[in-house]
């Protein structure tokens, strides 16, 4: 599909259409982009998702979402890890300036830009497991805004989980300020 493009774009060119013809070598060239981005490993698994780790509030490292909101975000760096598979999972608190809290345990795809929340800590401290997680997109509707924030800020480097969780608390922290 690409190489009939790319023809299509040269016989363009050819023919003294240069505007148009180069405006269908660029469509050529984001459609072998897109198309690359699009290739699902069919294979992939997540495997086996362990219970909510212990998280400190004390210990978060604060990342910023939006400035015009209220809630400050966090991230305990003890509750981060990076499976075989390449997520990160990890222990998200978000704050009210009224000292509401929401926690959530989730896990991060970097190769596909997809967050999915396993559990949520309820107001007396007992995490509740979401009945059926699904893959999520950073840009989907729901509330995952923050996880593309933290994505952003250094769970992930490109397309691949950080190399180690060592680099993803390195670079929150030289970054973001801690809370």
């Amino acid at each position: 599909m690409v190489d009939h493009l790319a023809q299509q774009a040269r016989f363009m060119l050819q023919r003294g259409s240069r505007l148009l013809g180069a405006t269908a070598l660029l469509m050529a060239l984001g459609t072998a982009c897109a198309h690359a981005q699009l290739v699902v490993d069919v294979d992939w698994a997540e495997g086996d998702v362990p219970p909510p780790p212990a998280f400190n509030l004390g210990q978060l490292i604060a990342f910023e979402v939006n400035r015009q909101s209220n809630l400050q975000y966090g991230v305990d760096p003890a509750s981060l890890s990076i499976t075989p598979s390449g997520i990160v999972r990890y222990v998200v608190v978000a704050q009210s300036s009224t000292g509401a809290r929401n926690v959530l345990y989730e896990g991060f795809r970097c190769s596909t830009a997809q967050v999915r929340t396993y559990a949520r800590q309820s107001g007396d401290g007992v995490w509740v497991s979401v009945g059926n997680p699904v893959w999520r997109g950073t840009g989907d509707p729901l509330p995952s805004r923050h996880a593309f924030f933290l994505a952003k800020a250094g769970l992930c480097s490109g397309a691949a989980p950080a190399q180690t969780v060592a680099d993803i608390v390195r670079s929150l922290r030289g970054t973001h300020r801690e809370r």
